[in-house]
């Protein structure tokens, strides 16, 4: 999982430079993402400094990783949980079934929704 920072411009950061590298690796190659992560997005879903991420597992459950940076280490196993990771749905929720996530700021004035 590779974290690539945008330019403020409605793009990705071009530039590489000791304090603004251009990729941040979140987490190694694993079995985790590899197989059992269905749907990834982004949004601002429980406020705070920087963008969360939002995935979707196969089974159902759908887990949100709060302010994900490039200081944010992802979990790499299912016995892995993180301390600020946000359960939304457990598993074999009706999320099982959707086949895509879309995300944007529909709803609440400030806040990005999912759906």
């Amino acid at each position: 999982m590779t974290l690539y920072p945008g330019d403020q411009n409605f793009g990705f950061y071009p530039g590489c430079q000791k304090d603004m590298p251009c990729e941040t690796q979140l987490a190694k190659p694993n079995d985790l993402f590899k197989k059992y992560a269905d749907l990834i997005t982004a949004g601002d879903y429980a406020g705070g400094a920087a963008y969360d991420l939002l995935v979707k597992w196969v089974d159902g459950e759908v887990t949100i990783y709060p302010d994900t940076d490039q200081n944010t280490k992802l979990p790499t196993s299912l016995d892995q949980h993180l301390p600020n990771e946000i359960t939304v749905a457990p598993a074999d929720s009706v999320w099982k079934y959707a086949h895509g996530i879309a995300t944007g700021k529909y709803g609440r004035k400030g806040r990005t929704t999912w759906g």
